[in-house]
């Protein structure tokens, strides 16, 4: 199914050896793939986001990284609402998502087709590897929306997010400059070079499928 084989220090991306609030963000930039590049500034409908709304999200976050029951009795699909994901994005999420990166919000639509879109600062990518796809994106510097559409596919218990079309300031971009984005923003201590959004992961807590269909993720384990 995949076009990439899942390396081994991947792993390392869905560790389960973190703190609680690292545990759920995890969980969400795995089932989404492009949690960090999403934002409000997606058409919406209905009333405004509250804290609320993203409540409802925290404990089938606990439920999706809980351990699984002994006897391997089956467990029940956890179903995630769009809006209680954007609410949790929004509020409880807000101080863990990456410096220059803010608002976020996401749009799911039948058969794995996911849309995202995020204010980034641009300033805030490394001047590191001249010549690479952000050179652009450091000439242009400050705040603009960056926009991201695919396609999530996962089957026993792997996933891989197929990019489609990406935007930046309202313009098509490559997309190498997504993957490129990401990279930059999911740096850190334990995954230096960050997230490589072109190939596999692992899916954590023993989820083995991920079904987006309109306006809700099913989890599966």
């Amino acid at each position: 199914m995949f076009r990439h084989q899942v390396h081994s220090d991947q792993k390392g991306f869905v560790g389960a050896q973190v703190e609680s609030r690292g545990l759920r963000r995890r969980v969400l930039i795995t089932v989404f793939g492009v949690t960090l590049l999403s934002a409000s500034v997606l058409p919406q409908t209905g009333s405004p986001l509250t804290s609320d709304d993203g409540a409802t999200l925290e404990p089938k976050l606990s439920q999706i990284t809980a351990p699984a029951p002994a006897g391997g009795s089956p467990l029940e699909p956890v179903v995630l609402y769009e809006r209680e994901i954007n609410g949790y994005l929004r509020f409880q999420a807000a101080p863990s998502l990456p410096v220059g990166v803010a608002e976020p919000y996401l749009s799911l639509a039948d058969d794995g087709h996911v849309s995202a879109q995020a204010s980034v600062d641009l300033s805030a990518i490394g001047s590191s590897q001249p010549g690479g796809a952000l050179d652009l994106l450091r000439y242009l510097g400050g705040v603009v929306p960056v926009t991201a559409s695919g396609i999530l596919k996962t089957e026993s218990g792997q996933g891989l997010f197929e990019v489609e079309a990406v935007t930046v300031g309202g313009i098509p971009a490559p997309v190498s400059v997504l993957h490129e984005l990401v990279r930059q923003y999911s740096r850190s201590e334990t995954q230096p070079d960050g997230v490589d959004l072109s190939t596999p992961f692992v899916l954590p807590y023993l989820i083995v499928e991920v079904r987006v269909t309109g306006g809700q993720v099913v989890v599966v384990r």
